[in-house]
């Protein structure tokens, strides 16, 4: 290769490098306009690189590739000129259409064999001979780099900052440079060396310089891409030129179309091999710049590149945990979400060591200390450090102990709430974590939060919508379940009851006919008439059962007193007692309000092993609160409402959903040998 074909192939290196810096540009329509000028001008050089090449085949097409040649550096300076009017904001002008027409025009003249007049190359020197149609090109090409010149000399004036300034004064640089090489066209003598692609390649350092000082890009990022870009090509080129000097000293005698189909076929080969190569080449240039921490951030990639547009928890929770487990090397990771009724935060998955016993005991209340001190910090925290500090002492002895498996917690924190807490253990291999390990880590929750989130409250929705058809089922269930209970209690006892008066009267009757004897009949009818009154005394029971009558006679009050006093009979001691100023409510509430304590009641008599329960009822001015308290075993609330469906069990899950229809808001909260505590609190209506 002559010197003179190694300033275009310098060219071209050089313009693929602009190409990886314009792809970082900040500005989408300044990079579409940037990149386009640098396609035109990377071609150009390449055509010329070839004019420039001592090849057989390449100088038999020294004046078609001479055409090419002048409609590549035209195109070349209309698209440099339009992207100085996107750069200065003016674009759509009315000139670049102009400017396209007269391009065209070249091409036709050039199809017809009018432009060039002729054109040949000889060791690396390329004579044009265009005729008249040089100082065409010359106007042409002028124009545009004074009007451009023009634009960024006036937009200078009209900005204040001083790093716009700066970027103008560097394009204003590039420019005069390249209008000098290319004058050096219109001189006989220097048209025959490549003036002009030494003054494309000053324009190109003056450039990269520019975007690289004032455009703030990645310098890695930069110069690894273009890394990989360069040793790419450079590898590609050489490979091809040696195939096509192979091929062409095997197949001595093929000439003309012969060797162009060759040349043809080598570089679609080339073409084709082009793309698995780059992802190749990018491989190993990341890892020479990344070393320990590429495989860190292609995990992270990997990663964000599947949180879009998840909203489902389950898989989103299994990518963030396997991506966690992979990038960290940990024995296992656990992830802790709030529960839909309690708020605790439990470890709801899980990834890594099968016989866990940790993260299944993983658990930290609603109350917890360590739920704001986490969400203060935003950041990962060691568990041994935070045993250490108030929060950690604070902690129950059931939560210190989940922890006790566990060696980082790091909050994921969205809209100022936390919404979830990862936990993971010690490593594998038994080494510390890296600070890398911990960027990563933070990196990762901090990405996953909004989308966690989203995927929760959207699982929480699902769960509720199933929640509530379950428990509409449980509800038509135990409907139909009490109309079978009264219609059985009514055929065992009132409807016997009845038929047995039907036929004393039936007998009275025959007394009556055929015998005068009144004791008899007398008899008869108070038997009758003691059947009737068992009859009614048992009618008036199932109807209590469905409707106290003390609530409809004697208000809520005594409705509760009563209920309170049939804990007696079963060993219970109760006490009743109201607060404030009665009043009556809506009837639809008051049965309501009296379903609600009749099933706390029911619960201490069945579950408690309570030998005390007092139910308070307190009247305010905007709201009642009722509060059932008992001495008894207690219970895992969270465990309890959890599987309250899944067992078929109404119970608190019931009161719960009565309490969020009437707008309340229904508390419980239970220890272990300490008793339980139920409130409601209902908004009374203004009627009331």
């Amino acid at each position: 290769m002559n010197i003179y074909a190694l300033i275009p192939l310098l060219s071209v290196f050089a313009y693929i490098g602009l190409v990886v810096l314009a792809s970082r540009h900040r500005h989408r329509r300044e990079r579409k306009a940037f990149t386009l000028y640098l396609t035109a001008a990377g071609f150009w050089s390449l055509v010329s690189l070839l004019l420039r090449l001592e090849h057989p085949f390449l100088q038999q097409q020294t004046l078609l590739a001479s055409k090419v040649l002048i409609l590549a550096l035209l195109w070349m300076t209309l698209t440099y000129y339009h992207f100085v009017r996107v750069f200065v904001q003016k674009p759509g002008s009315r000139d670049i259409f102009l400017g396209s027409g007269f391009v065209l025009l070249v091409a036709v003249l050039a199809g017809l064999n009018l432009v060039p007049r002729a054109a040949s190359s000889s060791g690396g020197v390329v004579v044009i001979d265009n005729g008249p149609a040089l100082y065409l090109y010359a106007l042409f090409s002028g124009g545009l780099v004074l009007a451009a010149a023009f634009h960024l000399a006036r937009y200078r004036r009209q900005v204040t900052t001083p790093l716009a300034r700066a970027r103008i004064a560097y394009l204003l640089g590039g420019l005069v440079v390249v209008s000098l090489g290319g004058l050096t066209n219109l001189h006989p003598t220097l048209a025959r060396y490549p003036a002009d692609h030494l003054g494309n390649l000053a324009n190109a350092a003056i450039i990269s310089y520019a975007i690289l000082r004032y455009q703030l890009l990645d310098i890695t990022v930069v110069v690894r891409r273009g890394l990989a870009y360069t040793l790419l090509t450079v590898g590609i080129m050489a490979a091809y030129l040696f195939l096509l000097s192979g091929a062409q000293a095997v197949f001595r005698g093929w000439a003309g179309y012969s060797s162009a189909a060759l040349a043809a076929g080598l570089a679609l080969l080339v073409a084709l091999v082009f793309a698995p190569l780059r992802h190749l080449t990018q491989e190993r240039v990341d890892r020479i710049f990344f070393r320990s921490t590429y495989e860190y951030r292609r995990i992270l990639r990997e990663f964000q590149g599947r949180l879009n547009d998840v909203l489902d928890l389950e898989r989103l929770a299994g990518d963030l945990l396997n991506s966690l487990l992979q990038a960290l090397r940990a024995r296992w990771v656990a992830l802790l979400l709030p529960d839909v009724e309690s708020g605790d935060f439990t470890a709801r998955f899980v990834r890594g060591e099968a016989s866990l016993s940790a993260p299944g005991a993983l658990r930290l209340a609603r109350t917890s200390p360590l739920v704001p001190y986490l969400a203060e910090r935003k950041e990962v925290v060691p568990v041994e450090v935070l045993e250490a500090s108030p929060q950690g002492k604070a902690l129950t002895e059931a939560e210190r102990e989940g922890l006790r498996g566990a060696t980082l917690l790091c909050p994921m924190v969205s809209r100022g709430n936390v919404t979830g807490i990862l936990a993971v253990a010690g490593k594998r291999s038994g080494r510390s974590y890296s600070d890398e390990d911990l960027d990563l880590f933070l990196t990762l929750a901090s990405g996953a939060a909004v989308a966690l989130d989203n995927a929760r409250m959207v699982d929480d929705l699902r769960r509720q919508q199933r929640r509530a058809e379950e428990l509409l089922a449980q509800v038509v269930t135990a409907q139909e379940q009490e109309r079978e209970r009264v219609a059985v209690e009514l055929h065992d006892s009132v409807a016997q009851w009845l038929v047995r008066a039907a036929y004393q009267a039936q007998i009275a009757g025959a007394l009556l006919a055929r015998s005068a004897n009144g004791k008899d009949l007398q008899a008869e009818l108070a038997a009758m008439g003691k059947t009737l009154e068992e009859s009614l005394r048992e009618l008036r029971r199932v109807l209590a059962g469905l409707r106290p009558p003390a609530l409809d006679e004697l208000g809520l009050t005594h409705a509760l007193r009563q209920a309170v006093d049939t804990l007696h009979s079963q060993g219970i001691e109760g006490q009743f007692f109201a607060e404030g100023p009665a009043y009556r409510l809506p009837p639809s509430m008051e049965i309501a309000v009296y379903r609600i304590a009749q099933e706390a009641l029911n619960n201490v008599r069945r579950h408690a092993q309570a030998s005390q329960v007092t139910l308070r009822l307190n009247f305010r001015e905007h709201a009642m609160v009722i509060e059932v308290v008992d001495n008894g075993r207690g219970f895992d609330v969270g465990r309890t409402l959890e599987s309250a469906i899944r067992e078929q069990h109404l119970g608190l899950l019931g009161m719960k959903q009565r309490v969020e229809w009437l707008g309340g808001q229904f508390t419980v909260e239970s220890k272990k040998n300490a008793g339980t505590r139920v409130a409601v609190t209902l908004p009374v209506p203004a009627a009331a």
